[in-house]
Parts: structure tokens; C-alpha cells; sequence
């Protein structure tokens, strides 16, 4: 099995990816909904590594998030984890499924306010929450927070086509190790 754990801010185009793999894939996301980091993220994973999933997995944002949202809410909330039990539950999902990918979406802010200006919602107050959380996810990546985990940055629209596009066709050099940088 491999997991594919999308993280980047609000308006980057996880969704998007998910929803374009979605035929290839078991599906999960959502806003945290536990009240324990072992809840949140450890426990999910004793499941899904027991599970006899032959398609790609993809999680619309899974631990690295806890990183850079809380603070940025309003009104803030607690942190489920600190960085350093965020890089033990990185190591950890690396030892229950090997093949565990973060892949960062990080478009140019500028793309994130087309698409907040697009979906006619409060942009301003969103693109202000992205823009942070996209400094956030740069700091995140500096940090390794990914720990052990295999990792990609799609920084642009090309990234993103080719990297759906690989996975769609089953290409053998999407689907086989991954090393950190630039896809």
C-alpha cells in the first residue's frame, strides 16, 4: 500500500489532486477529531496498515498540518502535538507503511487568491490565512517534520498535472521510491 498524505495551505489544490485520483485511490480526510495526537493519527494507521488496500491511499492533510493550523484559527486552539511528537508520528507512519508520501502543495500565493477570488468567498481573510500557513509549511519542510518519510514539494500547476498524470497511468517512476525535493 502506499499512502499519499497531502499537506499545504487552504486554496493549494489538495482537494483537487484527491478528487482527481479519487478512481485510483481509498480516500480519507477531515479536521482533526480526536482529542490526543495517538487518536488523531496513530490509531487510524494501526488500521489502515492492516488493511489489504492494493490502490494508493490519499489523506487530504494527515499530522503535519497540526503544525501550522492551530495557531492560525480563529479563535485559536491548542495543539494536538508538538514538533517533536509530530516527527515520532512521522517515523512511525514510515515504520507501519513503508511507503508513505507527504507531498507538499505550495502553489504561489497568488495562484491561492485566483482561486479564493473564483470561489467568491471572503478571499482577503482567507488568502491572509493561506499566506501565513504557506510560510508556516516552508518553515515545516525546513524543519523536516517528514522525519523518515518520503516527501515532494509541487510548487507549480506543471507539478501538480504531471504528478496526477503519473499516478493516473500507473508510471512506474511516480509509484516507486520517492526521495525528498522537487517532483
Amino acid at each position: 500500500m502506499t499512502f499519499l498524505i497531502l499537506e499545504g495551505p487552504n486554496g493549494a489544490g489538495k482537494s483537487t489532486i484527491a478528487k482527481a485520483l479519487k478512481p485510483h485511490t481509498h480516500y480519507c480526510a477531515g479536521p482533526p477529531t480526536a482529542d490526543t495526537a495517538y487518536g488523531e493519527w496513530v490509531e487510524p494507521l494501526v488500521k489502515y496498515a492492516g488493511m489489504d488496500i492494493n490502490r494508493l491511499m490519499v489523506a487530504d492533510r494527515w499530522h503535519i498540518g497540526e503544525a501550522v493550523y492551530p495557531a492560525l484559527l480563529k479563535p485559536p486552539r491548542p495543539r494536538l502535538a508538538t514538533d517533536l511528537e509530530l516527527g515520532q508520528i512521522s517515523r512511525t507512519l514510515h515504520a507501519m507503511i513503508p511507503n508513505t508520501i507527504i507531498v507538499y502543495v505550495m502553489p504561489p500565493p497568488q495562484i491561492m487568491r485566483e482561486r479564493f477570488e473564483a470561489r467568491g468567498i471572503h478571499w482577503q481573510v482567507e488568502l491572509q490565512q493561506a499566506e501565513a500557513a504557506y510560510g508556516r509549511y516552508l518553515e515545516v519542510i525546513s524543519d523536516r517534520l517528514h522525519a523518515n518519510c518520503q516527501y515532494r514539494i509541487l510548487s507549480s500547476q506543471d507539478s501538480v498535472l504531471e504528478f496526477i498524470e503519473a499516478y493516473r497511468t500507473n508510471d512506474e517512476d511516480a509509484t516507486g521510491e520517492f526521495v525528498g525535493g522537487m517532483f
